[in-house]
Parts: C-alpha cells; structure tokens; sequence
C-alpha cells in the first residue's frame, strides 16, 4: 500500500501524537508528503485539495504542530513525485521515464509553479522539502548530457527561486537523495553547482540512504 494515500481518524490521531513527542524531545519542523496527492497530482491540480474532509483534517494537523512551536515543511516532489497523470497527457514534458517531467522543457516548469501557486493558495505552509530525483531523472537526448549533480542543482535552484518570488518568508530546503551517492565525496566540478544551490535555499540535507 505506497505509497499510502489513506488520512483516516487513526492517521490524523497518530500523526499528532508523534508530533507531541516531537514537541517534547525538541524537534522543531514537521515534513511531511502527501497530504493531497502523492504519486499523481489531477491535471486540474486545484481538485486534489477539494476533498473538504480531507483538508479539515490537513488543517487539524498544520494546527496541531504550530500550536507546538513546530514548522509544517511541505514535501515538494520537484519535476517529479506527483507528475505521473501530467506527464501521461502531456507529451510536451514527457522523457524516456515516465515519473519525471523533462528538465529541458519550459512546459515543465509551468507544470511545477502551477503545483507551487495552488499550494499556496489552499493551504498554510512554513516551508517546503525540494526533492527531485527520488524517482529518477530524464534522460532524453537534450537532459542526458548534462551533469547528474548539475541537473538537480538546476531543477532544485530554479524552484526554489519560484517559491522565493511568490513567498520569501518560506524555509527550503533541498536534498540529495538521488543525487549525491552516500559516502562519497563530489568531485570539484560538482561541488560548484552545489555552491551556487546553496544560495537559492535554506537547507541542504543529505537522507543517508546506501545500498550493498
């Protein structure tokens, strides 16, 4: 069942329990993906926020962490993780791989502010997780020449500065699952796309994630 798409009483119950324990031992950010759509946000994105069930508990849950001293950080899948119904009916974002919009097509970027203006719109967030390459990346004859690390380092530094355009109080931050390979160290090329990623956010985080 993932990912999970289920916000039941149960949910809603234990999500708020772990964000008092959180409270208690001193965390201070909530991040969290999924609130409304997960792997396939509807081409009419504003839909996936009508479920007016759905947003009073969303709404209960943002509360219940800010009424802790707790930032709600919402995950942002970024041309990828909520794109799969858009990428299928729209071939002008469409690469080899069929989770993740084209990084080289203006139409996907479109795709990814109108995502940012309706969540800004519906809801009330402290900030938001960047995450681009979870899923992978496109490999199309225009993307796949460019740099691994300098591909994501563009899709991440381009949100980010979306989001700072049409709310410059929000925290981002950016991470390299994906992207960066755990335990080893970026090559001097790499490290200045990460230098410059750097000025367009907050945080920049690494999930630790390795595989043997």
């Amino acid at each position: 069942n993932w990912p999970c798409k289920i916000l039941d009483d149960s949910t809603e119950k234990s999500i708020i329990e772990c964000l008092e324990l959180g409270r208690q031992t001193g965390f201070n950010q909530f991040d969290v993906f999924g609130l409304f759509a997960t792997d396939s946000y509807p081409l009419d994105i504003k839909r996936a926020f009508a479920d007016k069930q759905r947003k009073t508990r969303v709404n209960r849950i943002l509360k219940a962490a800010r009424d802790r001293g707790i930032k709600n950080i919402f995950g942002l899948g970024v041309y990828s993780w909520g794109f799969d119904e858009i990428i299928q009916h729209d071939p002008s974002v469409r690469g080899p791989n069929k989770h993740a919009m084209c990084g080289s097509a203006p139409e996907s970027f479109q795709w990814q502010t109108k995502l940012i203006d309706v969540i800004l719109a519906e809801i009330d967030v402290d900030g938001f997780h960047l995450e681009s390459a979870d899923l992978g990346r496109c490999t199309c004859e225009r993307c796949a020449p460019i740099n691994n690390v300098q591909y994501h380092c563009r899709l991440n530094a381009q949100t980010a500065d979306y989001i700072r355009s049409q709310a410059s109080d929000k925290v981002v931050s950016s991470i390299m699952l994906g992207w960066g390979t755990w335990a080893q160290d970026f090559t001097d090329e790499e490290k200045v796309h990460l230098v410059d990623l750097s000025r367009h956010i907050d945080i920049l985080w690494d999930q630790g994630h390795s595989q043997t």
